[in-house]
């Protein structure tokens, strides 16, 4: 991670060398991914105009075990939102959660709301891969059988979604997150993307540095998660306890 800079809460990926981004090619083959206009799948799609021309949406096969490409492959949901004007880049980005991403990049789409995306999006396509596992994304349930809606607890939930399937569930992994995002990226013929990550989304996006330093152009990390703070495992074990 050494072109990664901490600056108060923000995690900051140092600009290239000057002339690199003449350099740098936005796309490096064919995109391979069958896109169509996003269905609206929320009152906040709904009310924002979708389906439309600008909102697009695919779906990518992606193994469940990476060590294993040619295994059980589990789709993903890719939407992405256009550049209004000549796109010179492509921005991932994850909300955090690990949570539904799918309206991640509303801002930048909504005319009622002057947003900094707004001049992010006019040279760059924005992107958000669905996690694997929750919805558009082989969602699993979490609620037992014959349970109605009321609350769960956390061990009897976290009970059945490793009924209903052991293996998908031992894959949600930070690693096989970061491995399906690059999947995408490549799915879609793309040069190096700059990633914008917020909270737990900073430690997919320091992995993805970890993991593929090549693929990554620029990195944005924001209301970082500290390699010395309580690993996620702890904190979910506390949760389960509470």
């Amino acid at each position: 991670l050494g072109r990664l800079v901490l600056a108060t809460s923000v995690l900051v990926a140092s600009p290239p060398r000057s002339g690199a981004d003449a350099a740098r090619p936005v796309t490096t083959g064919t995109d391979t991914l069958r896109w169509t206009a996003c269905p609206a799948e929320s009152p906040d799609d709904a009310r924002l105009g979708l389906p439309r021309a600008d909102v697009l949406c695919a779906t990518a096969a992606v193994p469940v075990d990476h060590a294993r490409p040619d295994g059980r492959t589990v789709d993903v949901l890719v939407r992405r939102i256009t550049a209004t004007d000549v796109r010179t880049g492509t921005v991932f980005g994850n909300p955090g959660g690990p949570r539904d991403a799918r309206g991640h990049w509303n801002d930048a789409i909504d005319p009622d709301r002057i947003s900094p995306l707004d001049e992010l999006r006019r040279t760059h396509d924005l992107v958000i891969v669905q996690p694997r596992g929750l919805a558009g994304s082989g969602a699993i349930s979490c609620r037992p059988a014959g349970v109605g809606p009321a609350t769960v607890p956390v061990t009897t939930a976290a009970a059945a979604c490793m009924d209903a399937d052991p293996e998908l569930v031992s894959s949600l992994t930070t690693e096989n997150l970061v491995r399906d995002h690059e999947h995408v990226r490549r799915a879609m013929g793309l040069g190096p993307i700059t990633f914008i990550g917020t909270s737990y989304g900073t430690a997919m996006g320091m992995a993805y540095q970890a993991l593929f330093p090549d693929s990554i152009h620029r990195m944005v990390l924001d209301s970082s998660v500290g390699p010395s703070d309580m690993l996620w495992h702890d904190f979910y074990r506390v949760q389960m306890e509470n």
